[in-house]
């Protein structure tokens, strides 16, 4: 695990309620049962849902001030593996949250 005094606690907490507000925002029921904050706008106006998108761009581009310098020693080819694996693994785990109540494993198999 990385070393705590190397962390930012502010990008940490802004990273942590926009997932968390990412997966409230997602798991809404329907537009007639959910909270109207939960929905985008129609048109106009602004939601807490709208919200969601520009926030993690912020805290993604917040967190990369810091950590890219970091990478500049590394040289290119360590740069594009490692950015090449995390890129896998967040594939990896967007396929298999958005899946799964959805795929059942019988017989060995995923069956979606």
């Amino acid at each position: 695990m990385e070393n705590p005094q190397n962390r930012y606690l502010a990008i940490d907490v802004m990273r942590g309620l926009t997932l968390v507000l990412m997966i409230v925002v997602n798991m809404s029921i329907s537009g007639e049962l959910s909270y109207s904050q939960l929905l985008h706008a129609s048109w106009f106006g602004f939601t807490l849902t709208d919200l969601v998108f520009p926030t993690f761009l912020f805290v993604v581009g917040s967190a990369m001030v810091f950590t890219l310098p970091r990478y500049e020693n590394m040289g290119d080819g360590a740069f594009l593996s490692k950015t090449i694996r995390r890129a896998i693994l967040i594939f990896i785990c967007g396929f298999v949250v958005s899946n799964f109540p959805f795929f059942r494993v019988t017989n060995g198999e995923i069956v979606l």
